[in-house]
Parts: structure tokens; C-alpha cells; sequence
């Protein structure tokens, strides 16, 4: 498995020994940016595809409808078939300081951004949340997925807000646009807790599961 807490979700389809399954993530898509102070940006992050059955980047518009702050933008990368959906919402609700990027290679807009925003009603191992942090983006995310505990511990290197709460949602990403040193102190945990998922601590859990078969 991904993630620990898939194991107990598969068991209630095998009925086998817990004994007999493990879990071990996917790796870092990018290096640490060890300079990642220097390129910040009043920027909110949203990758994903644009599927509202999976992704719900409509939730991210309701947040951002509640939030619009005139000194920062949400940038929203990814394509997809529910695009001009959203844009035709964005447009309904006049949204502002909102860009739709479409299909671009995300690692700038990472470096650029200092929050990262998930709305996923479920995920496997969520990548995105690999990007961001890395790249000292700040990440959160709906408790709708148990590898979202994983890789956040809420309070120190993100959030997790409860499934389905926008408002909660809302207050906590507004906390972070107004609280400088609250994000630095979580970026720079983000940074240094998401260095257990680099390809020599992954591989080493590989090679500890191999030479025990």
C-alpha cells in the first residue's frame, strides 16, 4: 500500500492478516528549494485535474468567494473537461484575482506560491501535496482521504480541515494570508518533515521489505 491507512480499509475486502501487507510512499517529484524564501509570492496554489467528481475545485471558488483579499491572486493550473465550468462560476460569481492557467509545468508556480489549496473528496497518495511542499508552499486539505495524514500533521507543516467544512476551510487559509511568520514557521516545517519521502529514505524501506521476503 501508500499509505498505512489504506491497510485496514483493503482488509474488509480480503479478510487476510494484517501481518501480510505494508506501506511505503511515493517519492519527492522535486528537490528541496533551499532558496525558497527569496521567490515567494502573495500566490495560492491550486494543481489538479478539472474533474469536479474527484478534484471539487468548485469548493476552492466557494472558499475564494469568502476570502478575496486585494493583495493576493489564487492561480488554479490543470485542464480538463469541467474547465469551462469553472470558469463560467468564476464569471457568475465575480471572482477577482483569479487566474485559470490551464495545462502548464507546475514547478514555478509552486516556487512562486506560498499556499497550497486541495479540495479532493479522495485521493490515493496525493502528489500535488509532494510538489508543493518541497518548494516551501504551505499546504491544505480536507480530511477526506487517509493519506492526507501521512504527509500533513495539522498545525505544523499544514492543515487538514474537516470533510466538508468550507467555513473552517476558509478561516483557516484567511489566517494564513494574514499571518506572515505562522507561514514561514510552516513552510519551513513542510520543507523539513517531507525530506522522509526522498528516494534514499523510500528506498531504504524498499530494500528493508525485499530482504525480509
Amino acid at each position: 500500500m501508500l499509505s498505512k491507512g489504506f491497510i485496514a480499509q483493503y482488509d474488509q475486502f480480503v479478510n487476510g492478516s494484517l501481518d501480510h501487507y505494508d506501506a511505503i510512499p511515493n517519492i519527492l517529484s522535486y528537490d528541496i528549494d533551499e532558496e525558497w524564501k527569496e521567490k515567494k509570492k502573495k500566490t495560492i496554489l491550486l494543481v489538479a485535474r478539472m474533474d469536479e467528481r474527484q478534484k471539487r475545485v468548485k469548493i476552492a471558488l466557494r472558499v475564494w468567494k469568502k476570502i478575496q483579499h486585494e493583495n493576493w491572486q489564487l492561480k488554479i493550473i490543470g485542464d480538463g473537461e469541467d474547465l469551462h465550468y469553472y470558469k463560467q462560476l468564476a464569471e457568475k460569481w465575480e471572482l477577482k484575482d483569479l487566474s485559470f492557467m490551464g495545462q502548464q509545468d507546475p514547478l514555478r508556480y509552486y516556487q512562486e506560491a506560498s499556499i497550497f489549496i486541495m479540495t479532493s473528496a479522495f485521493e490515493g497518495w496525493p502528489m500535488t501535496l509532494m510538489e508543493a511542499m518541497p518548494c516551501g508552499c504551505v499546504p491544505i486539505a480536507f480530511d477526506s482521504y487517509s493519506a492526507v495524514h501521512d504527509i500533513i500533521q495539522s498545525g505544523r507543516n499544514g492543515y487538514i480541515i474537516p470533510e466538508g467544512d468550507i467555513d473552517a476551510y476558509a478561516a483557516q487559509l484567511k489566517e494564513l494570508m494574514n499571518n506572515d511568520q505562522l507561514r514561514n514557521t510552516l513552510a519551513q516545517n513542510a520543507i523539513k518533515d517531507v525530506q522522509r519521502f526522498s528516494r534514499e529514505n523510500v528506498a531504504a524501506q524498499w530494500k528493508t521489505l525485499l530482504e525480509s521476503l
